[in-house]
C-alpha cells in the first residue's frame, strides 16, 4: 500500500507478481505517467539505478562490514560513539510499529543496531547501487526482519509521502554531497511523517580544507563550501525539518591518517544531530 509513483504520488500498478513467504519476489511497477519500476529477487528497482556505486571516494566502498577498516582507530571510535548517541536519541520512541529508513550511501549503523531497534518495525534500505543493496540484503536476510530493499536514487523512491517515522542519516547527506553535489534532504523530507524524526552523523571540515578539496579528484563537480553544518540545518529547515539537538562527538587527531583523502596535520569534527519534522507554518 505504500508503493507510490515518485512523481504523481498515486498508487503504482503491480503486474506479473510472484509472492513467496508473504513477500513479493518479482513483478513490474507502472504508473500512467510513464514511470516504471521492477521487483526482482525481493529488491525494488526504481528509475535509473546503477550496477556499481557512483560514490567513489573510498576503497572497497561496496563492502559492508570491512568498510570502516580503512579509517584510523581514532576515527572509528568517533563513529562508534556517534552511533551510540544517535541510538539513544530515538530509542525511547520505538514503541509499536515504526517505519525506519536508511540511505543512500549508508554506512553501518543499521547493520550494527537493527537488533537493538527491534523486530516489530518495517525497515526501508535504499542505495543507488544494485551491487551494494544486494550485499546489504544478503547480510541482513538471515536475521529475518521486515526489510524493504530499494535500488534507486533519492529522487526516484517509489514511496508514499509521509510514510517514514525515523530516518537514519548515516553519512547519507555527507556522501550525497560528495557524489551529487547536493543535499538529499529535499527528497527525504516529504517521505517523513509530521513529527517524523531524523538521527544523523555529519562531518565538518573547517579544520581540514585541503582534505576536503581532495574529494574533487573523484568528483570534479564537488563544491567543498557546501559541506557545513549550517548548510545542513538550512536545507532541512526549508522542508520543515528542524534540528533540535546537535553535539560535537569529537575531533580526529592531526597526526593520524583518517581516510584516504586526508592531508597530514588536518583534523575533522564528527557531529551527531537530531531533528523532527514540524507542521508547516501558515
Amino acid at each position: 500500500p505504500f508503493l507510490y509513483c515518485p512523481s504523481c504520488q498515486v498508487p503504482l500498478r503491480l503486474d506479473s507478481a510472484s509472492i513467496s513467504n508473504g513477500s513479493i519476489q518479482k513483478g513490474t511497477l507502472n504508473c500512467e505517467c510513464g514511470y516504471t519500476g521492477a521487483i526482482s529477487d525481493g529488491i525494488i528497482f526504481s528509475g535509473d539505478y546503477a550496477e556499481e556505486t557512483p560514490f567513489k571516494a573510498f576503497e572497497n566502498v561496496e563492502s559492508i562490514i570491512a568498510f570502516r577498516d580503512q579509517f584510523s582507530p581514532t576515527y572509528r571510535k568517533l563513529i562508534t560513539r556517534t552511533y551510540l548517541w544517535m541510538y539513544h536519541k530515538i530509542a525511547g520512541r520505538l514503541t509499536g510499529v515504526r517505519y525506519v529508513m536508511a540511505g543512500p550511501f549508508t554506512f553501518n549503523f543499521l547493520l550494527e543496531y537493527i537488533e537493538k531497534l527491534g523486530r516489530d518495525h518495517i525497515y526501508i534500505v535504499f542505495d543507488p547501487s544494485f551491487k551494494r543493496i544486494s550485499k546489504i540484503k544478503k547480510y541482513l536476510a538471515p536475521r529475518n526482519y521486515n526489510i524493504v530493499y530499494i535500488a534507486g536514487k533519492p529522487n526516484e523512491l517509489p514511496l508514499k509521502h509521509e510514510t517514514v517515522d525515523i530516518y537514519i542519516d548515516d553519512y547519507s547527506t555527507v556522501n550525497s554531497l560528495f557524489t551529487y553535489n547536493s543535499f538529499s534532504t529535499e527528497f527525504i523530507a516529504p517521505l517523513l511523517k509530521v513529527s517524523g524524526e531524523v538521527a544523523g552523523i555529519f562531518t565538518a571540515y573547517q579544520r581540514a580544507p585541503n582534505s576536503l578539496k581532495n574529494f574533487k579528484k573523484d568528483h570534479p563537480d564537488f563544491m567543498p563550501e557546501k559541506m557545513t553544518m549550517s548548510g545542513l540545518k538550512s536545507q532541512w529547515a526549508l522542508r520543515n525539518v528542524k534540528l533540535s539537538d546537535e553535539k560535537i562527538i569529537g575531533t580526529t587527531t592531526a597526526g593520524e591518517r583518517h581516510f584516504p583523502q586526508n592531508t597530514g596535520g588536518e583534523t575533522v569534527e564528527v557531529h551527531g544531530y537530531y531533528a523532527r519534522k514540524e507542521i508547516p507554518k501558515g
